[in-house]
């Protein structure tokens, strides 16, 4: 459910290294980042791969609307795997008798659920024709294919068998779901 790509170096600072660093640019946002960064890079985009993400929108057609239906349905990705991580901390805090733990972890829940829903609204803007003029280059797929969505259905309690068919094609995922 974690990333599997190895994680880039960035060298955490302590609280006093803080306050040295707060003290010298006296709050003010620190511009020349070169001797925090690693080369040809910053260390936001080391810890959240933007480089890596933002290269995953590719539209195949040349109508523009194919960035919106691309950009939300990563939303949408990103927020069922956090659905995932946040429902199977709240099992664990559960198991382990932590109720305030699991009062926070749904209170978030209900928050990214929210967030998920305008994600849906977004998609709602795409013309028939703009959908149209790019769904050919989806082939068959759909986000009947979501195994992140699939899996917080399992997490949820709809565990069908059958819904581990459209992954027998990918074993590791497949093998993850079954589990």
């Amino acid at each position: 459910l974690l990333g599997e790509g190895p994680q880039r170096a960035i060298r955490m600072q302590t609280d006093a290294e803080r306050a040295v660093l707060s003290e010298r640019t006296k709050g003010d946002p620190i511009l020349d980042i070169s001797t925090f960064s690693n080369t040809s890079s910053t260390p936001f985009i080391d810890y959240i791969n933007a480089d890596i993400l933002h290269t995953l929108a590719q539209p195949r057609s040349s109508h523009p609307e194919e960035m919106t239906f691309i950009s939300m349905a990563h939303v949408m990705e990103l927020m069922f795997k956090l659905l995932n991580y946040e429902l199977m901390r709240a099992k664990a805090a559960i198991r382990r008798g932590g109720l305030d733990e699991v009062a926070v972890i749904f209170r978030r829940v209900h928050k990214v659920l929210e967030y998920a829903a305008q994600a849906w609204g977004v998609l709602s803007t795409l013309t028939p024709e703009g959908y149209l003029a790019f769904r050919d280059y989806l082939g068959i797929g759909s986000g009947f294919e979501s195994y992140m969505y699939r899996r917080l259905e399992f997490i949820l309690g709809n565990k069908q068998p059958r819904m581990l068919e459209p992954h027998a094609q990918v074993p590791h995922i497949h093998r993850a779901l079954g589990a």
